[in-house]
C-alpha cells in the first residue's frame, strides 16, 4: 500500500522518470531478499504507472494533435470552398452585368445611329405614296433615295454588330473557363493552361478543341472517377498541341464509342492526329498542323 500510495502521489506531480524508480527501490531497501514478491509487485506497479503517464499519455497528446490538424485542415477545405463559390458567383454576376450593359449600349447605338434614318425613310415613302401618280418622275427619285438610306442603314448594322461582336478567340478562352469553373463547382479541381498565341489559331481549330475538350470533360466526370482535370493547349510555330488529363482509374482497354470516334472524326479533317493513354488517369491528346 505504501508503494501504491506513493505512485499516486508522484502520479499527481508527474515527475521526471527517475523518480517512478524511487517506490520500487524503497520496497527493496525495505524487505531486502525476504520480500521477493513486494518487490515484484512494486516494479509490475513501476512499469504500469510509466507506461500509463509516459507511453499511453504521449499517443493521446499525438492523437489529440492529429484531431485538431485534421479540424483545422477540414476547415480550411470548407472556407477554400466557400471563397471558391464565392468567386464564382461573383465572376457569374459580373458577366451577367457585363451582357446587361452591351445590350443597353446595343440598344442605345442602334436608336441613335439607325433611329433617324428609318424614320426618314417612312416619311419619304409616304411621301411617295401621295405624289406617285401626280409626279412619277420625282417619286422614283425619292424611291431610289430611300434605297439608298436603307442600304446605308444596313451598312451602319453590319459595322455596328462587327464591332460589338467578341471575337472568337476571346469567346473559346472563355467557354473552357467557364468548363473549368463549373468543373470545380463539382468538387473536381479542373485547371486551363494555355502557351503560345490563341489569336493564332484558325476559327475550326477553335471549334475542334471545344468540342474535343467538353466530350473528354463530360467522359472523366463520368466514367474517370478524378479529383483533377488539366487542359492545356500548346501553340507552336506549325502545330497546335492540345491534352486534356485526368487522375481517374483510367482502364486497361480502351473501346472506341461514339464520342471517342467523332473526336477522331473531327481532328482528321484538318489532317490531325488524336492519342488516347490511359497509363496513369487517362489523357486525349490532339495535334493539328496550322
Amino acid at each position: 500500500m505504501g508503494v501504491l500510495t506513493g505512485y499516486e502521489i508522484l502520479n499527481c506531480f508527474r515527475p521526471n522518470l527517475i523518480w517512478y524508480l524511487l517506490p520500487a527501490g524503497l520496497a527493496f531497501v525495505s524487505h531486502g531478499e525476504r520480500g521477493t514478491g513486494d518487490l515484484l509487485i512494486s516494479l509490475l506497479l513501476c512499469m504500469i504507472y510509466v507506461q500509463n503517464n509516459f507511453i499511453v499519455e504521449s499517443y493521446r497528446h499525438q492523437a489529440k494533435e492529429d484531431t485538431l490538424h485534421e479540424q483545422s485542415l477540414k476547415h480550411d477545405i470548407d472556407r477554400k470552398e466557400h471563397e471558391m463559390q464565392a468567386e464564382i458567383q461573383r465572376s457569374l454576376l459580373a458577366a451577367e452585368n457585363q451582357v446587361l450593359e452591351e445590350r443597353a449600349q446595343l440598344s442605345q447605338t442602334l436608336h441613335d445611329k439607325l433611329g433617324h434614318n428609318i424614320n426618314g425613310s417612312v416619311y419619304q415613302l409616304e411621301a411617295v405614296k401621295v405624289l406617285m401618280e401626280q409626279d412619277p418622275d420625282r417619286s422614283r427619285t425619292m424611291i431610289q433615295a430611300v434605297i439608298d438610306q436603307l442600304r446605308t442603314g444596313m451598312d451602319e448594322i453590319r459595322a455596328i454588330l462587327r464591332n460589338k461582336r467578341p471575337g472568337k478567340h476571346l469567346l473559346a478562352r472563355t467557354q473552357l473557363e467557364k468548363l473549368c469553373a463549373d468543373c470545380r463547382f463539382k468538387g473536381i479541381d479542373t485547371e486551363l493552361r494555355t502557351d503560345g498565341d490563341l489569336s493564332g489559331v484558325p476559327e475550326p481549330y477553335l471549334e475542334i478543341i471545344l468540342d474535343n475538350c467538353f466530350e473528354s470533360v463530360s467522359n472523366a466526370l463520368k466514367y474517370a472517377k478524378c479529383t483533377k482535370i488539366t487542359i492545356q493547349i500548346h501553340v507552336m510555330n506549325k502545330f497546335i498541341r492540345c491534352s486534356i488529363t485526368d487522375n481517374g482509374v483510367g482502364c486497361r482497354q480502351i473501346t472506341e464509342g461514339m464520342g471517342i470516334s467523332g473526336m477522331r472524326r473531327r481532328v482528321r479533317q484538318f489532317n490531325g492526329i488524336l492519342e488516347i493513354s490511359s497509363d496513369i488517369g487517362f489523357c486525349v491528346s490532339m495535334l493539328l498542323p496550322l
